[in-house]
Parts: C-alpha cells; structure tokens; sequence
C-alpha cells in the first residue's frame, strides 16, 4: 500500500484513510493500476493515500480516484468535504498554550514542600546545577545570536512557512539555505560602487521567486537568473557602447516559492517606486506563469512600473481577456504561439499528451488546453488518452 498514516485521527489522516478504504473496494492490486485507472501518476496517488498534512490531494485527484474507483455521488461529496476541513487543518495548526497568569497559576495544584534535591545533595550539587542552567542559557543565546538568516534592511518573515522575503540591494542573503551568498555579495559589492561613485544611477527590481529549500531543483535555475542580471549590471556599468549613464543599480525582489508572499513584497516595491532616492524605474524577472504572478503583475501594472520578462510566456495575464498588460515586454513567444507550431509538427503522427493538472500553475494549464484545441482543429491530429499528474504534490 503506502505505509502507516502518520496521524490517522487528523483530517488529512481520515482523508487518507477514506481513500484507502475506496481503493481496497474498488478491488485494485496495486497503486500502480489505480494511478493507471486515475489517469495519474503512481507518486500523486501515493501521495494522496499518505495522510501527510502537505500532501493533501487536489480536488481534480480526489475526483479522479472517484471515478476509477466507480463510487457514488454522496461519497465524493464527503471526500471532498473532507478535503477541505485537512486544508484548515493544514493551514491553521494549533497555536501555543496561553501564557501562565496569576489568575490561572492559582488553579495549579501547589508542588509538596519537600526539601530540594539540591539541598539534599549539598553545596557542589547546587552548583552543578547553577553552571548547568548557565551552559544552558548560553547556548540558547548562542543559537539564537548567530541565527543570521532573514536579516538586514527590507527583509522579512511572511507567510505559513515562514519565509525570508522582501527586498535588498544584496545586504540580505534571505535563507542561508540557499546557497545565495556569493552573487547577492557581488551584487551589494557594484550597488554601493555605483552608489558611491556620485554618478547618476536608476534602480532596478528583479524578481524571483525564491523556493523554501532546493528539493525541487528549482533554485538552480533561480540562481543563474541572479549571476545573469548581475553580470548584466556589471557590463552596463563597466563596458563601453552600452551608454555611459545612468548607471545601473540592481535591487533582487523575493516573492517567495511559487511567488506565494508577493502580496507582502510587491507593496514594499511601490514604496520604494514612490521614494525619490531610491530612482526604481522598472523590474525584470517574473519567470513563472503563476496566478500569483499575474497577481503582481497586475499591481505594478496598476503603478505604471514598466516590466520585462525573457521567460513569461502566458497569454492570459490581463484582467481583461484579450488585452494586453500595459506596461509589460515578453520577450518569449507566447504559450498560443509554440502550441501552434508543436501541433503543426505533431498532427502527422499520434500524440500523447502528458498533463500538469495543477490548478495554481497558468502556464501549464493554458499551454495543455490551448495544445488541445489547436491539435484538434481542422485538419484534427490523432491525440491519445492524456496522462496527468499533479506538481503541487
């Protein structure tokens, strides 16, 4: 099966253990022949028969291990209903107790007076106790003392998973973690030269959105987007035949994983537009076709900040369909434009799809749905049975 459900009296364990007790029903031998049946990968049927809070399934998984399993309405109804009370679970876990009070230490029944082990044992008992608490204390200081993330002008801890977000001109590293202090050490380096020189400067937002931990491989990418623009800054600021001035200041924008805090950050962004000594007159990055994305795009587009993107490639960013974002550069061929030369290459030949069904991802989503519609425009193509997974889990 998939293992224990590590708390099987949560919601999400219920979850869980609702859909295990669906899949045994439903009579399948393995998970494998589930995930098959559910049009889904193995891991994302794992994953929502695991009960693990951070693992709870999406709705188009829920309904997709439904179908395979041949339930009824009333029972999707409550999966689905369950799914919601894990996600409240998930996102509002219980807070600390309540600080002790007088009020509420006078219904704490007293410790029997007795006479201290410390007392019993003498006065080298007690002062092994004393320098114990002392080491203790000290180490706590310690910790706490060299704990050095998240520090520094424009940063800040936001969100559920407590992430190190905001904005710096490379005196922050954000999370140690990420392995990011080198090129932001290189870009604070040519900001405060270009600061210091006295010589006319702009400023420059670059946005990324910087994941928790580098499990998915993502914050690779990320931090060659970051050597990228500093070398960028660096040509501009020290090569001939790009324009003397201004120069160019370099601020890096962190939105978070998934750009999931750019509520948080963009705000600070358009103080700093609306501040005459920083001089920040545009932003570039904003490389993944996220809602959340959109979402910040929108904001600075309200601001009129101008943005550029090299990798965006998401035709529906604009609140109003079918009109462009103002203010916005792609560089990139937009998604409808490489799903028609795909579906041009492949019509000859049968095509299988394989489909990212995450719901927060536009890129993904737009770029499977406009593929399908193009491929089975006239002359249609022959498309199989889609494969689908889901990469938020």
């Amino acid at each position: 099966m998939t293992g224990s459900i590590p708390n099987p009296d949560s919601p999400p364990g219920q979850l869980a253990q609702a859909l295990r007790e669906l899949y045994r029903a439903a009579g399948f031998e393995s998970l494998r022949k589930l995930a098959k049946s559910a049009h889904c990968g193995t891991t994302t049927a794992h994953d929502a028969l695991s009960g693990k809070p951070n693992k709870v399934p999406s709705p188009d998984v829920i309904k997709a291990i439904w179908k395979a399993c041949k339930a009824d309405e009333p029972t999707l109804t409550r999966l689905l209903d369950m799914r919601e009370k894990a996600l409240a679970d998930r996102d509002n876990p219980p807070g600390p107790p309540p600080p002790l009070t007088p009020e509420s230490m006078s219904s704490v029944n007293p410790v029997p007076v007795a006479r201290p082990w410390y007392r019993r044992r003498g006065r080298l008992t007690a002062a092994a106790a004393v320098g114990l608490a002392s080491l203790i204390a000290l180490i706590v200081v310690a910790i706490v003392s060299s704990d050095e993330s998240c520090r520094g002008p424009g940063v800040m801890r936001s969100g559920q998973f407590n992430e190190c977000v905001g904005v710096t001109d490379g005196a922050a590293t954000f999370a140690p973690e990420l392995g990011l202090q080198t090129v932001l050490g290189r870009i604070k380096q040519e900001n405060d030269a270009v600061v210091g020189s006295g010589a006319p400067f702009v400023s420059i937002g670059y946005v990324v959105p910087l994941p928790r931990d580098d499990t998915s491989g993502w914050l690779t990418s990320l931090r060659h987007e970051l050597q990228g623009a500093y070398l960028a800054q660096w040509r501009a600021n020290h090569r001939d035949g790009l324009g003397d001035t201004p120069l160019i200041r370099l601020l890096v924008v962190n939105v978070g994983e998934q750009a999931g805090q750019q509520g948080a950050v963009i705000p600070r962004v358009l103080q700093r537009v609306a501040d005459p000594a920083e001089h920040l007159v545009a932003v570039a990055g904003l490389s993944e076709s996220l809602d959340a994305t959109k979402q910040a795009i929108q904001s600075l587009s309200n601001a009129g900040i101008p943005m550029i993107t090299s990798r965006l490639t998401a035709d529906d960013l604009s609140t109003t369909p079918g009109q462009p974002v103002r203010g916005l550069f792609q560089i990139a061929p937009t998604t409808s434009a490489q799903t028609a030369v795909a579906a041009g290459v492949l019509k000859p030949v049968a095509t299988l799809l394989v489909q990212d069904i995450n719901q927060g991802d536009a890129y993904t989503n737009a770029l499977a749905e406009q593929f399908r519609t193009v491929f089975t425009s006239p002359p249609t193509g022959k498309l199989l049975e889609p494969e689908r997974y889901d990469s938020a889990l």
